[in-house]
């Protein structure tokens, strides 16, 4: 028989088996208190993974609905661009249309001018000549330019 004091808290003498009981007894609480945390923890474990899984679920289910309002939106952004480029054409077909018009005027403006201009330089008057000297040169000017306009096209 053996026999312990283990410093005064066990003040009775106890045998080896006792001993070997008692420990078994520890390890057997000790494994069984593991068990029920495992348990426990496993537990909680599959109900956070499960609350995920509904997160997961609500979250892809509100991206799909972004995805499908973005889709959406980017067809009526399609749609509203070809209608400004529509419209962008329309005008710049005008602004030629106005422009070739506005050029065409000017160059009968000015040979008119340069026409009358010579007419009555033929007075002698040296003002006269100078205007009429001016009105070929703007006109001159005028097709010079319209030519290089034309042949850059």
């Amino acid at each position: 028989m053996h026999t312990q004091s283990l410093g005064g808290l066990f003040p009775l003498a106890l045998s080896d088996p006792v001993w070997f009981a008692m420990i078994a007894a520890i390890i057997t609480i000790q494994a069984s208190v593991k068990e029920y945390f495992d348990r426990r923890r496993d537990q909680r474990a599959k109900e956070f993974a499960a609350t995920i899984e509904v997160i997961a679920r609500d979250q892809a289910i509100k991206v799909e609905e972004v995805r499908v309002a973005a889709l959406e939106a980017a067809k009526k952004v399609a749609a509203q661009v070809d209608e400004v480029k529509q419209s962008a054409a329309k005008v710049a077909t005008d602004i030629q249309e106005t422009k070739i018009a506005v050029d065409g005027n000017m160059r009968v403006q000015l040979d008119l001018n340069r026409v009358m201009a010579k007419r009555i330089a033929q007075s002698g008057n040296p003002l006269d000549i100078r205007a009429a000297e001016l009105a070929e040169h703007a006109y001159q000017e005028h097709m010079k330019t319209q030519t290089q306009i034309e042949s850059s096209k």
